[in-house]
């Protein structure tokens, strides 16, 4: 396409879309009523301009913006969507629920030059009606770059001279030793032929002319120093590599709130590196587009190219508003002038916002109207606390000495010691310091007279060392051998709450620390192990490991108030794990019957694709060498794990489904991709072949994961973990009876994108954020469609017995009082009343003592409120 998209075909388009319900569903489209409206207002606002796409989390943003995608194509538009890597499955999921197919996500400049390899399974980028890519895709080394990692430019210069231009390859071209990497000259090549096929007036055509007035000489082009972070032709490769990728005419940019600086990854990936069409348009995709205070409308403005459309004075006036308001409500004169400035506010926003939130959701407005409560009543946010009258002397001691420290300390000195009763509460920290206390102690001897000055450093020094030696000492007193971790408050108090509740559903916890989250995790195993156990219920480990032994001695002191004896539990799991082996190859035994039952009652591509792997199984079966390693006994195992309980009674449609969900979360397959007749499998006579290679990883994959040696009522999610078991992992957390119980996720990691809310509704936030947007994005995780919370109120409305307990969304903060964490919790809580009123309209805060007067006045400045919703007039 040459010429600017017309937008008014894509409304038509989407008109056409939801014009019947056959049609959408024709389409592979699944979207509700609100997002229908939403996909109709975005096509009408973005004849016009960019859109924000604020809707409040779980309400579908994804689906939405894949319908746009499809309108966009369909009208002869092309799409880039730039995603956080981690979310690249969930994309092409959705997006082939729509039928559009995708190159996986674009992560690296390797990836991007694969795509002219030989054997390359996709067309040139530019070639591709959709685009993945991650918000990181323009990520640099740091150090001596290869030389294909900057090569692209003088190819592309050097090809385009030629083959477009008809003249000789530019001088030196031939004896370069750097251009000889074939996927990059093969590159070169495309993207120069791209170019030249383009219309003079293009915009890309004008792009690459440009960079070529830029560059006289071309050997500069080919000189490595060139292109380091600040080289002068840094930003010429950016542009020649968005070439590659083609002109798009939309671009979607997923969690657009994240890296808001210019010089962010994804700042810079947006602004140098996408060409896009004259016309074209953004969509920036956020519930919080606004976070910590309401200048970020600025920044989320830019993002979809809008300059100073909104004054920022129309923001702080309906901020100012909202703040005079809440100090004096009963005030005419504020209430007027709150009102004027949310309209005003509304206003400016409105061109540029869509936002619908939870007052919209169908699960929420049967929770108003069974419990009478504010449409915020659906979550019960509380703080967990942990409080000092529960601590033994020695941690009471301990915080006493950690405030002494914070105040003898200074910054520049020791830093840590300074800020050890910040991080008290958390953990993070406490047991490097303590470690210190023992070195600090052997110190004092020898500083015994470089003391004898007596200098006011001096002094500081030996009371910071006296109060890091007292706080060691109080902790260390009981047991000294131990990770104090073990033996935090706040994990045994977050410990306590979360095993109250896992007996029935899911736990989802969030932590910033890893060594507070492995004490957590490895604490939660060894209860639950020491109590199956004693309930002689099998285990599926032979032996406590090495590094699991301090966390077993302490929860057994916690269970059952002594000391562990290690060799009889040894024996106990050891015969324990007898009997779940018996229960394992009883399972296998009947497992290919069960298999070659349910896959054949699959269709089309599904059965011939599993019917592969049932081949390797038999073929697994049958060798000598297999027993509790081969191919089938991995899947076995992992389908036992999986399935629970419900294992060995599972009907073989059951097992078969289950099977293909962990062969889609290990392989990032979708089954949206087995549309094909049976013809098309039959005339592919190198499907065998094909597949061999990637069945074996999928098992490779499945035995990683579930060869493990001990149990996982609790796991951790964190940064290290490889994409496929990352997917396994919220695949096993979605099912109800299988483990993890528990998902002690890395709050980097877990907090934006995940679907975690099948069989949780629960979240423990073990360490305090500044940030209430990231609280909201954490909460999110459970709080979505279908979500077991949405599921419990279903069946709660349904059965009038249980109108007295209708169930909520829980959400409990650990907040360790008489630390620093009660100050740090009123701050943020305070964001967070901030963050409601401009996105969420809760402006008046709810009060037990209301009078008719104030519910009419809370009525009137409700209705007021700013809204941006598509299906709500005002």
């Amino acid at each position: 396409m040459t010429v600017a998209l017309d937008w008014t075909e894509v409304a038509a388009q989407a008109r056409a879309l939801l014009g019947s319900p056959l049609v959408e569903a024709e389409a592979g489209l699944q979207l509700n009523q609100g997002q229908r409206d939403s996909l109709l207002a975005l096509c009408e606002r973005l004849s016009r301009n960019g859109v924000i796409l604020a809707d409040e989390v779980g309400m579908g943003k994804t689906r939405i913006a894949v319908a746009l995608a499809l309108c966009v194509t369909r009208a002869g538009g092309r799409v880039a969507i730039v995603a956080p890597p981690g979310l690249g499955g969930q994309w092409q999921r959705e997006l082939l629920r729509a039928k559009l197919q995708t190159p996986e996500l674009l992560r690296t400049h390797a990836q991007y030059l694969r795509a002219w390899s030989q054997d390359a399974p996709c067309k040139p980028w530019f070639n591709e009606p959709i685009v993945l890519l991650s918000h990181g895709f323009n990520r640099w080394a740091s150090g001596p770059l290869p030389d294909w990692r900057w090569s692209l430019l003088p190819e592309v210069l050097a090809q385009y001279q030629r083959d477009v231009l008809g003249e000789r390859l530019p001088s030196g071209y031939n004896v370069t030793d750097t251009l000889d990497d074939a996927e990059t000259h093969a590159a070169g090549a495309s993207i120069a032929g791209y170019i030249g096929q383009l219309p003079k007036r293009s915009l890309a055509w004008k792009t690459f002319d440009r960079i070529r007035e830029s560059i006289p000489v071309w050997k500069r082009s080919a000189e490595a120093e060139q292109f380091h972070a600040r080289g002068a032709l840094r930003p010429q490769l950016d542009r020649v590599t968005g070439l590659g990728l083609g002109v798009f005419d939309l671009v979607i940019i997923d969690e657009a709130h994240k890296s808001r600086s210019d010089d962010s990854l994804l700042s810079t990936l947006l602004s140098d590196v996408l060409v896009e069409r004259a016309g074209a348009r953004r969509v920036a995709m956020s519930a919080t587009p606004v976070e910590l205070d309401a200048g970020q409308w600025q920044q989320s403005l830019r993002r979809i190219h809008v300059e100073q459309a909104v004054l920022p004075a129309t923001i702080d006036a309906y901020v100012k508003g909202v703040e005079d308001l809440r100090r004096s409500p009963r005030d005419p004169q504020m209430e007027a002038a709150y009102v004027a400035a949310a309209a005003r506010y509304k206003e400016a926003l409105d061109p540029y916002l869509l936002r619908r939130d939870k007052r919209e959701d169908d699960a929420v407005r049967r929770f108003v109207a069974q419990t009478g409560l504010p449409t915020n009543g659906y979550r019960d946010v509380d703080t967990l606390p942990v409080r000092l009258e529960s601590m033994t002397t020695g941690w009471r001691q301990a915080v006493c000495a950690a405030e002494a420290l914070s105040f003898v300390s200074r910054m520049s000195e020791d830093s840590a010691g300074k800020r050890q009763r910040l991080t008290m509460g958390n953990g993070h920290g406490i047991a490097r310091l303590i470690d210190e206390t023992l070195d600090t102690e052997h110190q004092q001897h020898g500083d015994a007279a470089a003391a004898a000055g007596d200098t006011a450093k001096d002094k500081r020094t030996q009371r910071a060392g006296w109060w890091k030696a007292a706080m060691g000492q109080v902790i260390r007193s009981e047991h000294p051998d131990e990770d104090v971790l073990y033996r935090h408050p706040a994990i045994t108090e977050a410990i306590t709450f979360i095993e109250s509740t896992a007996s029935d559903e899911k736990v989802l916890v969030f932590a910033r620390y890893r060594d507070p989250m492995q004490a957590l995790t490895r604490l939660l195993n060894a209860r639950a192990m020491l109590r199956a156990v004693k309930q002689g219920h099998p285990w599926p480990q032979r032996a406590v490991h090495e590094d699991e032994v301090a966390a077993v001695r302490v929860a057994h002191r916690q269970l059952y108030g002594q000391e562990v004896d290690l060799v009889a539990l040894d024996e106990a799991l050891r015969d324990g794990y007898r009997e779940l082996e018996n229960s394992r190859q009883r399972f296998r035994n009947g497992l290919l019957a069960k298999l070659r039952d349910g896959i054949a009652q699959l269709e089309g591509r599904q059965r011939a694709r599993y019917g592969e792997l049932l081949a390797v199984l038999q073929e697994s079966a049958s060798a000598a060498h297999d027993g509790a390693t081969g191919g089938l006994a991995i899947v076995a195992r992992a389908l036992s794990d999986h399935l629970g309980e419900a294992a060995e009674s599972g009907t073989p449609s059951e097992i078969t489904a289950s099977l293909m969900d962990l062969v889609q979360a290990a392989a990032n397959l979708d089954t949206a991709t087995d549309d094909a007749d049976d013809a098309a499998v039959e005339n592919d006579v190198h499907v065998g072949a094909q597949r061999s290679h990637e069945w074996q990883a999928v098992l490779a994959r499945l035995d990683s994961d579930y060869s493990h040696a001990g149990g996982r009522f609790a796991r951790q999610l964190h940064g290290g973990m490889e994409p496929g078991t990352r997917r396994l992992l919220q695949l096993a957390f979605n099912r109800p009876h299988a483990f993890p119980r528990v998902l002690v996720a890395q709050s980097m990691v877990g907090r934006e994108g995940l679907n975690l809310h099948e069989a949780c509704r629960t979240v423990v936030l073990l360490h305090l954020e500044w940030n209430p947007a990231v609280v909201e994005q954490q909460i999110g995780r459970v709080d979505r469609l279908g979500s077991l919370w949405q599921q419990r109120l279903q069946a709660a409305v349904d059965d009038a017995t249980l109108k007295a307990d209708v169930p909520r969304i829980r959400v409990r903060q650990v907040v360790f009082e008489g630390t620093y964490d009660e100050g740090h919790w009123r701050v943020l809580a305070q964001r967070w009343d901030q963050l409601r009123a401009q996105l969420h309209g809760d402006i008046l805060l709810q009060s037990a003592e209301a009078d008719a007067e104030y519910l009419a006045l809370t009525e009137r400045v409700a209705l007021a409120a700013p809204r941006f919703s598509p299906t709500v007039v005002g």
